[in-house]
């Protein structure tokens, strides 16, 4: 991923992957009651749809904690002037700024 100089790519690819992670364990989780409620799964494929559900909520943790660093990055006073320069150009639309 190329930097935009301002963190904002970093936070919005953080949040995809957390959010892609968030559905995958969300449907892991839906998947193992069906297969065994119609005797499609023994217990080894249980067992690894479990590790599955495990390895994707770590890799959730991580990015929430990836998330706190670009972050903090991103509110750093020197990118505070990249986003002051284009809202005061912006048109009086009546929006509160």
């Amino acid at each position: 991923m190329v930097s935009d100089g301002t963190g904002v790519a970093d936070i919005e690819n953080l949040a995809q992957r957390r959010l892609a992670h968030t559905l995958q364990a969300a449907h892991l989780r839906e998947l193992p009651q069906r297969m065994r409620d119609e005797s499609q799964a023994d217990t080894d494929t249980l067992l690894a749809i479990g590790a599955l559900i495990g390895n994707l909520l770590n890799r959730q943790e991580e990015a929430r904690r990836a998330f706190g660093e670009v972050f903090a990055g991103f509110l750093k006073e020197e990118h505070h002037q990249s986003f002051r320069t284009p809202l005061a150009a912006a048109p009086d639309d009546g929006w509160p700024t």
